[in-house]
C-alpha cells in the first residue's frame, strides 16, 4: 500500500518580528492513498479520453466505497488512532484502553491472555424499571461493525432507547442505516452499560423532545456517504467519520447529533488520529488540549463524557479490556 507521509508544521510568533518552528506542536500525517478504481487516460489525433479499470483487489462492481473498505483502513492504520484514557470521569464506572485494538480481536491475542467470555442478551426485564426514554445503551460484541470498530474503540455500538418498557431503541446500523429497532434484537454482547445525560444539563421532558426530534429529522439517513472508489479512500473515510458531515450517520455520530441538537455536547474528544484529514485541536471532556482529536466521535468518546451519569447498567466490565472472539467482515478484500 502506498502512503505518503506529510509533515505538518505549526508555526509560533516568539516575538512580533521573530518565527520559529514549535516542535511540540509538529504533527506527522499519513495520507491513505488506495483507490478502488485506477484512471488510465489514452491520447490520439481527437483529444485524450479517461477510463477507470479495477484496482488489484477490487472488481468491476466496487464503484462505491463499503464497510469492507473502512475496516481495511482502520486495521491497516490502526497504529495512528488510539484513545486518551487520562483521568476518566468520576461517573465512568468502566475502564477503557488506551489502544483498543489490543484488547478487540483474538488474532492479536496470541493466546497468551485470557479471552472475554459470559456474552449475554440485554437483561431488559431486570433492568426497565431504572430506565427512561434517551437512555444511552453501549455494547460490545462480534458484529459486522465492530469489525470496524474494534481498532479506534472498546465500545463497539451504542443507541438511545425510545420506549425501554418495549425495548423499543433508535439507532444506526450498517444494515439500514439509521433506524428503530429493538434491544432484543442486538447480538449477545460481552460487555452492556447504560448511561443518561445528568439532569443539569437536560431535564427528563427536554430528553423526550430530543429523542422525538432526532427521530423526525434522521430517520432513513444512511450509515455510508456515496463516495467513488477512484478518489482515494483517505477522503471517505474522512467523510464517513465526520461528526459534522451531514450526509450520513454512524451510530455513535447518531447519538452525538441527536443531543448536539438539543445543545449538548458528548464529544470528550479523547480519541486521536494521525491520519490526516482525520483530526482537528479540542479540549477534552477532562480540560487538556488534544492536538489530534478524531474528527468523529467514537461511542468511548460519548461513554467518558463527563455530562454522562453513572452507569444504570453495567455488565462485563472485565470484558472491555480482554479480546472478544469472532469478529469478521467476509469480503474478498480482507
Amino acid at each position: 500500500m502506498k502512503r505518503i507521509w506529510a509533515i505538518a508544521c505549526v508555526l509560533v510568533a516568539l516575538s512580533s518580528s521573530v518565527w520559529a518552528f514549535d516542535v511540540s506542536k509538529v504533527v506527522e500525517a499519513i495520507t491513505d492513498t488506495v483507490v478502488g478504481f485506477v484512471e488510465t487516460v489514452q491520447c490520439g489525433k481527437g483529444g485524450c479520453k479517461s477510463s477507470f479499470r479495477p484496482a488489484p483487489g477490487y472488481s468491476a462492481s466496487d464503484q462505491y466505497w463499503t464497510a469492507a473498505d473502512l475496516e481495511a483502513h482502520y486495521r491497516d492504520y490502526k497504529d495512528q488512532y488510539s484513545f486518551d484514557n487520562a483521568s476518566p470521569p468520576v461517573n465512568a464506572m468502566a475502564y477503557l484502553p488506551g489502544n483498543p485494538d489490543q484488547y478487540s480481536n483474538v488474532a492479536s491475542a496470541g493466546g497468551k491472555i485470557r479471552i472475554a467470555s459470559g456474552a449475554v442478551a440485554f437483561p431488559l426485564e431486570e433492568a426497565k424499571s431504572r430506565l427512561r426514554k434517551g437512555d444511552i445503551y453501549f455494547t460490545r460484541s462480534a458484529t459486522v461493525g465492530a469489525a470496524i470498530g474494534q481498532y479506534i474503540t472498546s465500545w463497539f455500538h451504542n443507541g438511545v432507547f425510545i420506549n425501554p418498557d418495549l425495548g423499543s431503541t433508535f439507532e444506526s446500523q450498517i444494515s439500514g442505516g439509521v433506524q428503530r429497532s429493538n434491544i432484543g434484537f442486538l447480538h449477545p454482547a460481552y460487555s452492556w452499560s447504560v448511561k443518561r445525560v445528568q439532569g443539569k444539563y437536560l431535564s427528563p421532558t427536554q430528553v423526550d423532545v430530543a429523542i422525538d426530534n432526532g427521530v423526525n429529522k434522521y430517520l432513513r439517513k444512511p450509515y455510508f456517504p456515496r463516495v467513488l472508489s477512484n478518489v482515494i479512500r483517505n477522503r471517505f473515510v474522512g467523510k464517513w467519520a465526520d461528526k459534522n458531515d451531514n450526509e450520513s450517520y454512524y451510530c455513535s455520530k447518531l447519538v452525538w447529533k441527536i443531543f448536539k441538537d438539543a445543545g449538548i455536547n458528548l464529544d470528550s474528544e479523547r480519541t486521536t488520529s494521525k491520519v490526516s484529514d482525520s483530526y482537528v485541536s479540542a479540549k477534552t471532556g477532562y480540560g487538556s488540549s488534544n492536538p489530534n482529536a478524531w474528527i468523529g466521535v467514537s461511542s468511548d468518546d460519548i461513554y467518558y463524557s463527563p455530562v454522562l451519569s453513572e452507569d444504570l447498567v453495567l455488565i462485563g466490565a472485565e470484558n472491555l479490556v480482554h479480546p472478544i472472539p469472532g469478529i469478521a467482515i467476509q469480503s474478498r478484500r480482507l
